[in-house]
This record gives structure tokens, sequence and C-alpha cells, in this order.
């Protein structure tokens, strides 16, 4: 019994020092695995001439995965059928089989972009392409550029580039029914390149999809486009901009939809002038007003009272164009509520503005009163903009002071002749120490007029100014913050920046910004000089 006991604490001592050897020999798993996927064999080779079957096959040297392959893979010629591309899952081989006939003496390359990474880390096998070619040689001619936003700091999402052979085939209407020769993808630089193309004369164009769809195929209601003024002959070692611009001198018209009691919304698409929407076998007692949103191509159409009817027909003109629409009446909707919305000021320079949800009819002075932080009362004037159902309230301000508004039943009247209730709101002015203020030079402006805009880092309007000769430009009342600059050239001196016009060959006003960011500090002034390349 003795030596039992003996022998205990020594079995307890020889566990505990397996346990820790145990622990001290665990295997660690080494250094992480970074090293892309590799192809060990390509049938056929890559670079295949006189290409004559319909399936290839690669095999990698690890387990991989296609990730996003629809918004990576380019097949340049596109292919009227869309190859089958496997593994859907995890393989070691990836196939391509072709469902489309081949071009003879066509040089087709098949580029993945970051779409194959292995299984395990990630990896991704970055920009692989497959070549081959149906004639007696490849293609190997290059051509590069950029796509730019006529409008934006930087590409809302990637674009799609395209290459139309200058042949007896070519028609301008290709764009919008045809097939490209060649297509590549911008990356999120707005960096594009073609490879393997074949010597010769092309369109070189540029279509940012708004919605799903044809990506060769140019929508100009909805569509983003670009185009180079002259054929690209090719070879050439040129990088060519191309500018983006959304098509105002078409008209589109969306169908119609009921989103409350007695309203209907039109999206729509214009040069400056609005649509003419009107309600057929319109009742006589039956009130009718149009109303747009601001900043949007939105028109609402209003009627009162409710018609009896279980649809609605409309006639859409603009121009020459005559347009008839129909909408089937909802039913148990609700009418939109009698609701006042105040836009709040920014600097002492803004106009405070308000905006009723239903259509705006009369603002009544006599029943609003404005006050200062004293109880002072502080003249005003009002004007009201019926079409945006918005009306402003006019006075002078000063720095780091609150105002006070009063506006009592009958000050503010719909359409329909609904008031206000008693409502009370009031608004604040910054102190002048709150801003910062840019003063900018700009110099070798070849041509003037110009609109220079101070943009924030979302690409949206802060301040704009317009020159007619080199002079400094200040920019006073800045919030804190990062901006930008971007100038325009006004062409044809109407005001405002024009888009192009693919029909007629009409390049958008030409754009330039300065990417450099400036920095905006309460109570800080800076000056900044920028020149034109």
């Amino acid at each position: 019994m003795k030596a039992r006991i003996l022998l205990l604490p020594l079995a307890l001592l020889f566990i505990l020092a397996f346990t820790q050897c145990a622990k001290r020999g665990r295997p660690t798993g080494g250094a992480k695995d970074t090293i892309p996927p590799k192809p060990l064999r390509i049938n056929p080779k890559n670079l295949q001439t006189n290409f004559s079957g319909n399936k290839v096959t690669i095999l990698f040297d690890e387990y991989i995965r296609l990730d996003k392959l629809q918004e990576n893979l380019i097949i340049s010629p596109p292919m009227e059928k869309t190859p089958t591309i496997t593994p859907y899952n995890v393989s070691k081989t990836l196939e391509i089989e072709i469902a489309d006939s081949l071009a003879p003496n066509t040089t087709y390359t098949f580029n993945f972009g970051n779409s194959i990474v292995d299984n395990n880390e990630g990896n991704i096998l970055e920009q692989f392409e497959y070549v081959f070619s149906t004639g007696d040689y490849i293609d190997s001619l290059e051509l590069r550029g950029k796509v730019i936003d006529s409008r934006l700091l930087k590409l809302k999402k990637k674009t799609g580039v395209n290459l139309y052979k200058l042949d007896e085939t070519f028609h301008d209407s290709i764009i919008t029914k045809g097939k490209p020769n060649y297509v590549s993808v911008t990356d999120e630089e707005g960096n594009f390149r073609f490879t393997n193309l074949a010597n010769g004369k092309y369109l070189l164009v540029a279509i940012q999809k708004e919605k799903d769809g044809n990506p060769y195929i140019y929508n100009a209601a909805e569509d983003k486009f670009a185009f180079h003024s002259t054929p690209i002959t090719i070879p050439n070692d040129s990088i060519y901009n191309l500018y983006l611009y959304r098509e105002r001198g078409g008209y589109y018209l969306s169908r119609p939809e009921m989103v409350n009691e007695n309203l209907v919304r039109f999206g729509y698409r214009t040069d400056d002038n609005l649509p003419n929407i009107e309600l057929e076998n319109i009742p006589e007692n039956v009130d009718t007003r149009i109303t747009k949103e601001v900043g949007k191509d939105t028109l609402y159409f209003w009627y009162h009272p409710s018609i009896e009817t279980d649809s609605l027909h409309f006639n859409i003109s603009y121009k020459d164009s005559v347009q008839l629409s129909k909408i089937k009446i909802k039913e148990d909707i609700k009418p939109k509520p009698f609701k006042l919305n105040k836009i709040d000021i920014q600097t002492p320079n803004d106009t405070l503005k308000f905006r009723l949800d239903t259509p705006l009819d009369e603002v009544n002075e006599n029943y609003i009163s404005l006050v200062d932080e004293d109880s002072i009362s502080v003249p005003f004037k009002t004007s009201v903009d019926r079409l945006h159902s918005i009306f402003s309230l006019s006075f002078d301000k000063e720095y780091r002071s609150n105002y006070y508004i009063q506006f009592l039943p009958g000050a503010i009247i719909d359409w329909q002749g609904e008031t206000n209730d008693t409502i009370h709101t009031s608004v604040r002015t910054k102190s002048e120490s709150e801003y910062g203020s840019l003063h900018l030079n700009i110099q070798g402006i070849n041509d003037f007029p110009v609109k220079v805009d101070l943009l924030d880092s979302d690409s949206k309007l802060v301040k704009t100014d317009y020159l007619n000769e080199e002079r400094q430009i200040n920019f006073m009342h800045l919030s804190k913050g990062t901006y930008y600059v971007r100038l325009s050239y006004d062409i044809n001196e109407n005001g405002k920046w024009d888009s192009g016009n693919f029909s007629t060959r009409t390049q958008p006003e030409p754009v330039f910004f300065f990417y450099t960011p400036i920095e905006v500090h309460a109570n800080w002034s800076v000056n900044e000089t920028f020149r034109v390349p």
C-alpha cells in the first residue's frame, strides 16, 4: 500500500512532463502562403495560332476558385454566345468551352482580371490572360488611355471602353445596335489598356452603364458616354483621354408611377425645357398642378379631387414629340400631407428657404413674424417658386446670431387652400471665426470665359465663380474640410457647362481638374496658385 502511495506522485510528475513536452513540440503552422496559383499546363498552349477547337483546359499547381468572374472577365473581341467557364466551386482545373463560331484570322483574348484566386488564402493571380489566334499569327499591338468623368473627381464605377474598326461595315448606329471589335474596361482610377490589337483605324468610345444590360450598347437616355473626335490609328504610342458626359439633347420619359393618392411621378430627361403633361378626359371640377423636384429630373402631376375611374390616360408632348401613357390607379394609398420643411442656411449670405410637400400657392407676409435674439423685429421679404414648391425668406443676417420665425395660420397656403397650423422655427448663424476662406489664382488659362467650381470630396458643388479674365478668385465662408477645383471652358458663352452629342460629333465643353486637395480650417485663410498645363 505504501509503495502505491509513493508511486502516485511520480506518475503525476511524468504526466506533467509529457504534457509540457507535447506543448513545446506543437507545430506553429509556418509562414502564411502569399504566392498566387500558377498554371502548370495549358491545352491548347497560350498564344496558340491556327486555333480551331472549342475547349481550353488550364491546370494549376493548387486548388483555385473563380471570384466575381462576371465583373472581371473581358473577352475581346466579344462573343455573341457566352462561353462556359468552370470551375463553379473549387478545382485545380479551369476550363473554357466556346459556344460561338470564331472569326477567321482573329486574335482572341480572355482576360480574367482578378477573378482567379487560390482556395485557401485567396491569393490573386492578377490579370491572367489566355490568348489564341484563328490565323497564322498573334496580333500584338496595344492602346492605352484614361476615362475621366467631366463632372466628378473620380469615376462612379468601372467603365467599358470599345474599339470599332473603321471599315466598310462601320456605321454610326453601331454604338447603339452593334458590337465592337475590341473591348476593355477601366480600373478604379479610369485607366484602360487594349492588348493584342490588329493594325488599322478605329473609333474609340467609352460607355458607363447606368443599369444592367448589354455592356456594348449605348443608351443615350441612361448611360454616360465618351468618344475620341478623330480616328485612332494602330499602332500608336499616344495616351488617349476620354471625357464622360451625360447627353442632354435627347428626350426620354419614364413610365409614370402613382406614389400617393392623386399624385403621379414622371422621370424624364430633356434639355432645359420641360415636357408638357396633360390628363385626358378630365372632368371640369378637377384641378391639376405640376411640380418639379429640385436637382432631379422628376416631375409630379397632382390632381384634385379624385376621379371615378380605374386608370388615368396622359398626353405628354415635348417639341414635336407626342406620347400617350396610361397608369392604373392604386387603391388604399394615402394623400400627401401638408408639411413644411426648412432648408438651413450655411453662411450669412445664404437665403433662408422653406419647401412645402404639397404644391405651394401663396405666402402671406402679414402672418409671418421674424425677430432676433433680442426680440427686435427684423425686416424681410418673401418670394415664391411654385414649380419647386419653395419660398424664400430674405433678410440681413449678422454673425453668431439667432433668429426666430413664427408662421401663423394663413401664412402658407397650398393649391387646395390648405394652410399651416402655428409654426415656430429658428435659425442660427455661425461666428465669423468658424469659417475659412480660399484665395485662388489660376494661371495659364488659354481662353475665356471659364467657370471655376469649388467641390467637396464627394464632387458636390460648394461654390462657383465665372471669369472673363484672369483674376483672383475669393471663396469666402467655407466650412472646415477638404476641397478641390474644377475648371470648365464656356465655349459658347452661355454661362454653364454643356455636355456632348455623338450624333453631331460635339465634344463636351473642356474641363480640367486640379486634384491637389485644399485643406480649409476655421478662422484660416488659404492662398493657392494652380497652373493649367
